[in-house]
C-alpha cells in the first residue's frame, strides 16, 4: 500500500515564511509507520519550493492508495484544490483526504469546493489517517 502525505505551495503570498518542516506531516507519518505502514512518502512542496505542476506530476506517478494533504491555513486551499483537481484529471484514483485548521472547521465548504476530495480528517488526524490506511489496505 502506497501513501503520500503532502503540503502544497501557498496559492498567494502570506506573512508566514516556510522555514521548517511541517509537524503535521511528521506526526501523521510517524503514526502510520508505527501502525505498520512502511511505504509512506512525504512531499512538502511549500518548504522545498517545488512548483505546483511538478508536485502534481510527482504524486501522479506514485500510484497511491491514499493521498493526504495538510492545510495549515487558507492560503493553501486554492493550490490544494488545483492539485486534487489535476490529479483526478490525470485519473489518479487514490483516496484523497484533507486535514488541518481550515478543513476541520469548514469541512462542508471544503468538500463542496472540490469534488475530487473524498474525505476530511477533522482536528487531530493521527488516528484517522491510520484508520483510513487500514481500510484501504484491507485490514480488519
Amino acid at each position: 500500500m502506497r501513501i503520500v502525505l503532502a503540503k502544497c505551495p501557498r496559492a498567494y503570498a502570506s506573512h508566514f515564511e516556510e522555514n521548517s518542516e511541517s509537524l503535521a506531516l511528521a506526526y501523521l507519518t510517524a503514526s502510520l509507520r508505527r501502525a505498520g505502514f512502511n511505504d509512506v512518502a512525504v512531499l512538502d512542496a511549500s518548504l522545498t519550493q517545488v512548483p505546483l505542476p511538478r508536485m502534481i506530476a510527482l504524486i501522479a506517478t506514485q500510484q497511491c492508495d491514499l493521498i493526504g494533504f495538510t492545510i495549515a491555513d487558507s492560503t493553501f486551499l486554492e493550490s490544494t484544490y488545483e492539485c486534487v483537481t489535476s490529479l483526478r484529471q490525470l485519473r489518479v484514483r487514490g483516496h484523497v483526504v484533507l486535514g488541518g485548521y481550515t478543513p476541520s472547521f469548514q469541512f462542508t465548504d471544503t468538500l463542496e469546493a472540490c469534488g475530487g476530495i473524498d474525505s476530511v480528517a477533522r482536528f487531530e488526524g493521527e488516528q484517522t489517517i491510520v484508520e483510513l490506511g487500514a481500510v484501504f489496505a484491507g485490514w480488519p
